[in-house]
């Protein structure tokens, strides 16, 4: 487990004193996969850079199983340092060397046996498809290929915490989303803890189980990916989150407004999405509704529907009728009323 508690991060740029860290308090679970988000100079590269002991922190902690990096020197910060792996955005790979040594090369400086390094590099090629590209150089490689040498380099000297900073960015769709998919599969199969650091929201829905969302070098909101998803607190959130929304220059809505009625955004998730919500309201209440938009989307292999819906009837019946589905959906919000 990583426990931040009020970390800043202060530097001297030319006599200036920079905030880049500003009183982070975060908790990473040991077997997470824990999403770090922000727009450029939100402060992701500092905290990367402090949790991985390649920054001092000006105050504050970062507890790894309790024990506290940030007053850590020489032989016990290195010792602390074996608890974590790196993967970057842009490879970072020993372009003179096969994919064989780049994997070895962590092995070496840590001094491990040759046979015990000769075991551990062909099970990590297998680990992330890569066996017969073992003597194969960088330059012969694609993008995903090199990442998936990062993965396996990072996954060496068996850490028990992953760090990934942009590890995706440089990529395209289908390759991001096969890293994504080998990332998770580690994840389940070994139990480490997956730290991602990214400004692409995509990413964070495709694999992450928690998220922080930064801005000007604080967390402004954490939690359950999907909790965010739905519930998110702060417009940085909801601009990250944005979902299905009405455009007011569509027919629909257009025509929806020469009628009384309510203008719902109801929410569903998981198992009762598909459920008949809608049916069940106009038999029971008799009322009419009209389905203005809507969106699906699967967050970390979760389902999330939203509709935007008009409901129109007596009063009453409208009333009821968003009763019923604020107690059987996750979310319903009354976003306009037309008299």
């Amino acid at each position: 487990m990583i426990e931040i508690k009020n970390l800043y991060k202060t530097y001297d740029g030319g006599g200036q004193k920079v905030e880049a860290l500003k009183g982070l308090n975060i908790r990473i679970d040991s077997g997470e996969i824990f999403g770090f988000i922000g727009l450029s100079g939100a402060g992701k590269t500092s905290l990367v850079r402090c949790i991985s002991a390649l920054e001092e922190v000006t105050s504050g902690e970062i507890l790894i199983d309790g024990e506290d990096l940030a007053n850590k020197r020489g032989k016990s910060l290195r010792l602390l340092r074996k608890k974590f792996g790196l993967v970057f955005q842009h490879f970072n790979l020993l372009m003179n060397a096969t994919v064989y040594k780049n994997v070895e090369f962590p092995l070496k400086i840590a001094k491990y046996p040759k046979a015990e390094r000769h075991k551990r590099v062909l099970e990590l090629l297998e680990v992330v498809g890569l066996s017969e590209k073992k003597d194969a150089y960088p330059s012969k490689l694609s993008g995903g290929q090199k990442q998936r040498v990062g993965i396996a380099r990072a996954l060496a000297a068996d850490p028990r915490f992953v760090i990934c900073d942009e590890a995706t960015s440089a990529l395209d769709p289908a390759t991001t989303t096969s890293i994504l998919h080998l990332i998770k599969d580690i994840n389940k199969k070994l139990g480490i803890t997956f730290i991602i650091i990214t400004h692409e929201m995509s990413v964070i829905k495709e694999i992450c189980t928690k998220v922080a969302i930064m801005e000007g070098g604080k967390i402004i909101e954490s939690g359950d990916v999907l909790k965010l998803c739905v519930w998110p607190e702060t417009e940085t959130a909801k601009r990250f989150f944005k979902t299905a929304e009405i455009n007011l220059s569509n027919n629909a809505y257009t025509l929806s407004r020469q009628t009384p009625g309510e203008i719902i955004k109801a929410t569903f998730i998981g198992l009762n999405a598909p459920d008949p919500y809608i049916c069940n309201i106009i038999r029971q209440f008799d009322v009419e509704v009209a389905i203005l938009g809507g969106h699906i989307q699967e967050i970390n292999e979760t389902v999330i529907g939203i509709l935007i819906i008009k409901i129109n009837g007596a009063e009453k019946s409208i009333a009821d009728a968003i009763k019923y589905l604020d107690e059987n959906i996750e979310k319903t919000e009354v976003i306009n009323y037309e008299a």
